[in-house]
């Protein structure tokens, strides 16, 4: 594996999943740079030894979205006004490839968006966000997030988060379609390793969010479905 770093939901809203860095170009643009620690895998036997759950099925619908950033102190709540945003899906499962599961349905989070905040100062963090002036923010996109096809077959590589009942993606990349007993990886970092530009603009500024992430391997190329099945025997 690329990275052995394993956050669960609970870990990831305490400790947060990105390290920022900006500078300003002029007064009407800010900079920020993200680098994510996401858990990746370079082959099928690494995913489907490091998964704890391994399902087959369909996404049925989609359930609500929550704050994943909760209070310092109390878990169970969300934190007050820092945010990263996750999507919550219904799915339905055909075939437990991995684990033990006893539902029929499930719920799985995904990570959407993170908050970013920032003034005329800069990108600001803590309690600077809520102490600082004129304070705006932007809502980045989460290069992992994939948005799924309902009613469309599935495989999943995740994992469970007991305190909110939850599965969620157990590294990246996680989502793998089936096709008429073709595979494919549902991912956004199946290109060459680049850095990710996207802009945004507020009232005062443009915010210009560059993000390093590294190319995913297709693991799963050339494999049916059925020699998938056959490899967790």
């Amino acid at each position: 594996m690329k990275k052995r770093i394993v956050l669960s939901i609970c870990l990831i809203c305490i400790i947060g999943v990105g390290i920022y860095f900006f500078h300003y170009l002029n007064n009407q643009l800010l900079r920020v740079g993200l680098s994510n620690d996401y858990m990746l895998v370079d082959t099928l036997e690494e995913a489907n030894d490091s998964a704890k759950y391994i399902i087959k099925g369909q996404f049925k619908s989609y359930e609500n979205e929550w704050n994943m950033h909760r209070d310092d102190h109390d878990i169970l709540k969300e934190h007050p006004y820092e945010k990263i945003t996750g999507r919550i899906y219904s799915f339905h499962i055909d075939d437990v490839l991995k684990g033990d599961i006893n539902e029929q349905n499930v719920s799985v989070n995904f990570m959407y968006s993170t908050r970013l905040f920032f003034n005329s100062e800069g990108l600001l963090h803590g309690k600077d966000i809520v102490n600082s002036k004129n304070v705006e923010y932007i809502d980045y996109r989460e290069k992992t997030y994939v948005e799924p096809e309902l009613n469309k077959d599935y495989i999943l590589y995740l994992n469970y988060d007991e305190d909110f009942s939850l599965y969620y993606a157990a590294f990246q990349p996680y989502m793998i379609k089936i096709e008429q007993n073709h595979l494919s990886i549902q991912s956004q970092l199946m290109v060459s390793d680049v850095i990710d530009v996207n802009t945004y603009q507020t009232k005062s500024r443009k915010i210009e969010v560059r993000e390093e992430f590294e190319k995913v391997n297709d693991f799963v190329k050339d494999i049916t479905l059925e020699e998938f099945i056959n490899k967790l025997k």
